[in-house]
C-alpha cells in the first residue's frame, strides 16, 4: 500500500502565499470602489434671513437633523454670492435663482424647486403699461449680488430703462417695503414665493398695484428660463377678492445646486427634502411637479435624475440612512468574499 506523504512546509508555503496575495489583492482591488463614508457636516448658502430662501434652508435643516446630519444655514445677499461660496469651497449646497448662472461654472443643480414670480409694486396713481414707464422712476431692485438685481437690470435694460435716466435703489425687502409706504419709492421689484410677509402685506395694501406683465409671451422668448404663470382673481384671498383682477406674471424658478464632488448619499437626503418641501401644489404648479429637472439653472446631476425618475435607492426606502449607506459601502466588500467561498 502506498503511503501518502504530507506536504512539506515549503511546499505549503508556496501554495497558501500565492492565495493569501490573492485574496488580499481582491480585498484590495473592491475597495477601491468603495465610496468614503458621508462626512455628518453640510453647509447651505441661502439668503436673507427674512426672505424665502432662508426658511427653505431651515427646513432642510430640519429633514438633515433627523438622520444624524449637520446643515449649517449662512446668510448671503442672494444668488450671486451663493454662487462664490459654492466656487471658493465655502458652501456644499446653495440655492439659487435661475437665471444667474454662468455657463462656465462647475456646478451642478439637484432640480428646481418652485416658481418665484416677478412681482412688481408700484403707487396707486401712476399708470405703468409697460416696463418702459418706469423710466424716470424711483425703484428699488433689491441689493447688489442678488438674482433680483441681475433679473431686473436684464429686464429693464432691454426696456431701456437705465441707471441714467431711472434712480435705482439697492435696498433689502423691508426696507423697500418702508420707503415706499413713506413715498421716498415710487415701486419695488421683487423675486421671491407669493407668500413672501412682505408680499401678501404688499397684496392687501389698497394703497399699491401690482403689474401685469401684459407681454409676458414675448419676454418668454427673449429670456426662456422665465415662465408666464397667471395669479388669478381671488386667489389670495377670496373674501376681499385679492388680486382684484387676474394678473400675468413672469417666473424663474429657484434650484438647489451643489458642487460636483457632493457625497452621492448626502445628495439623495437632500432630495429626499425637495420632495418633502416641494411636492405640493401650489398657486403656479400641479402637484408633483416640482422638485423637476426642467428650468434649472446648471446641468441636472446623474444622482438627481435617478431620483426624480424612480425615488431614493432601495435601501434608503426602509432603513435608517447610516444603515442604509454602511451596507451599500459593504456590499462590494463582500463580493470577494463570496468568490472565494465558492472557489474553496
Amino acid at each position: 500500500m502506498k503511503i501518502k506523504r504530507k506536504p512539506s512546509y515549503i511546499e505549503l508555503f508556496l501554495i497558501v502565499i500565492p492565495i493569501a496575495v490573492l485574496i488580499y489583492a481582491s480585498f484590495w482591488g473592491a475597495y477601491q470602489f468603495v465610496s468614503p463614508a458621508p462626512p455628518r457636516n453640510l453647509t447651505i448658502s441661502a439668503g436673507n434671513i427674512h426672505g424665502t430662501y432662508y426658511t427653505y434652508a431651515n427646513k432642510y435643516k430640519e429633514s438633515l437633523e433627523k438622520e444624524g446630519i449637520e446643515l449649517k444655514v449662512l446668510e448671503s445677499n442672494g444668488s450671486r454670492d451663493n454662487i462664490k461660496r459654492l466656487l471658493a469651497k465655502e458652501a456644499d449646497v446653495a440655492l439659487v435663482q435661475g437665471g444667474t448662472a454662468y455657463a462656465d461654472e462647475n456646478l451642478v443643480s439637484l432640480g428646481s424647486l418652485y416658481y418665484e414670480p416677478i412681482t412688481i409694486f408700484y403707487r396707486k396713481n401712476l399708470k405703468l403699461n409697460r416696463l418702459n414707464d418706469f423710466s424716470g422712476l424711483k425703484i428699488s431692485i433689491n441689493v447688489l449680488g442678488s438674482g433680483t438685481h441681475m433679473l431686473a437690470s436684464q429686464l429693464f435694460a432691454i426696456n431701456h430703462v437705465n441707471s441714467q435716466n431711472t434712480k435705482f435703489h439697492y435696498l433689502k425687502p423691508r426696507e423697500s417695503l418702508k420707503q415706499l409706504k413713506s413715498g421716498k419709492l415710487d415701486a419695488i421689484f421683487f423675486v421671491s414665493s407669493i407668500f413672501s410677509p412682505v408680499i401678501q402685506e404688499l397684496l392687501h395694501n389698497k394703497e399699491f398695484k401690482l403689474f401685469n406683465f401684459e407681454r409676458a409671451d414675448a419676454y418668454n422668448q427673449v429670456l426662456p428660463f422665465l415662465s408666464k404663470v397667471t395669479l388669478h382673481e381671488g386667489i389670495i384671498d377670496f373674501k376681499n377678492n385679492v388680486p382684484k383682477t387676474s394678473v400675468s406674471l413672469l417666473a424663474p424658478t429657484a434650484n438647489l445646486v451643489v458642487t460636483e464632488d457632493l457625497h452621492k448619499s448626502l445628495a439623495i437626503l437632500l432630495l429626499q427634502a425637495m420632495s418633502k418641501n416641494h411636492g405640493q401644489n401650489d398657486l403656479f404648479s400641479k402637484p408633483d411637479f416640482f422638485p423637476t429637472e426642467q428650468l434649472t439653472a446648471y446641468p441636472v446631476s446623474e444622482t438627481a435624475k435617478r431620483y426624480l425618475k424612480v425615488g431614493p435607492p432601495f435601501l434608503m426606502k426602509y432603513l435608517p440612512f447610516w444603515v442604509a449607506t454602511f451596507i451599500d459601502r459593504m456590499i462590494v466588500l463582500t463580493l470577494p468574499f463570496l468568490l472565494w467561498v465558492q472557489i474553496f
